[in-house]
């Protein structure tokens, strides 16, 4: 690894608190994470991180590298704008992060639109549950559930999605529907796979409040395998209904719950919303969102 690549790994290790954690944001093995730090740190002579119970913390000498190591990370970030003028290049695709459920189950449909408006610009859909990093140019623009807070993004909120309680029709037949909140705990339920998970998302804390200690009958990352585990009958889960709305197999119960409301965020680099085919996208991306903004938050009025 570089100079370079030495230090932006101890500031992933730094911001995460683990080697695990930093590897999974890198895109690294954790082996690979450890050998740089243990690198860094003999080319510095001085140990950069103390191990804990919550994790690992920076020493002195690491907590005085963070600022430094943050000031080359936004000027490395910069060097890939400036070579490009600020844009991209005509024959490149637009590339789009978001998350698996908006993603794969709306978003694909809705990049069909605009490429039927506009076939020249091509365009490229990332999945992942991280959020990518577009000062690093690992996307152009970013389909966000909270608030970025990265300095030199423009962003803005563009809606609400809300999540619903639901169950096959065959789980309902077999175990009946629950009438009341209190009713839930004696059910079985579909959720989040949050071992080894860098962020426990507001649906599974959700979820968790209502059912306390019990097990999950099914649990996995990916939404998708959520909605196939709670078709296929193992149990009761909390997807988005815009996502599954229609969908014959699903029954809607508590309709009444108050359940999670997530912001969605559109966002984009300060230096690449001048580029004209970045800007259309990202503007009809704002446009499409807004225009399923009552469905995408089940017909809920938004919160001040």
């Amino acid at each position: 690894m570089s100079d370079w690549d030495g230090y932006r790994v101890f500031l992933a290790v730094a911001e995460t608190g683990s080697l695990s954690a930093a590897a999974r944001t890198l895109r690294l093995s954790q082996p690979t994470v450890g050998r740089a730090i243990a690198a860094l740190e003999r080319r510095l002579g001085t140990r950069l991180f103390l191990r804990q119970a919550r994790g690992l913390t920076p020493t002195p000498a690491g907590a005085a590298l963070m600022e430094p190591a943050r000031r080359m990370a936004e000027a490395a970030a910069r060097v890939p704008n400036a070579l490009a003028g600020g844009g991209i290049a005509a024959s490149e695709p637009v590339r789009i992060s978001c998350t698996e459920g908006i993603g794969i189950l709306w978003l694909t449909a809705k990049l069909r639109e605009l490429n039927t408006a506009h076939p020249e610009i091509p365009l490229s859909l990332i999945i992942d549950n991280l959020a990518v990093d577009l000062a690093r140019r690992q996307a152009d623009i970013a389909v966000r559930l909270f608030r970025p807070r990265e300095p030199d993004l423009i962003a803005k909120r563009v809606g609400l999605l809300v999540s619903g309680l639901y169950a096959s029709a065959d789980y309902v037949k077999a175990h009946g529907v629950p009438r009341r909140m209190s009713d839930l705990k004696r059910h079985r339920f579909v959720g989040q796979d949050h071992h080894g998970a860098t962020m426990i998302s507001p649906q599974a804390r959700w979820l968790g409040r209502q059912i306390g200690d019990r097990p999950l009958a099914f649990a996995s990352n990916s939404l998708v395998a959520q909605y196939r585990a709670i078709r296929l009958g193992w149990g009761i889960g909390l997807v988005p209904p815009i996502f599954f709305r229609g969908d014959p197999d699903l029954v809607r119960v508590l309709p009444e719950a108050d359940t999670p409301r997530l912001e969605i965020w559109l966002a984009v680099h300060a230096d690449l919303r001048r580029d004209p085919r970045i800007a259309l996208v990202y503007d009809t991306l704002g446009d499409l969102l807004r225009r399923d903004r009552r469905a995408l938050a089940d017909g809920a009025a938004e919160r001040p």
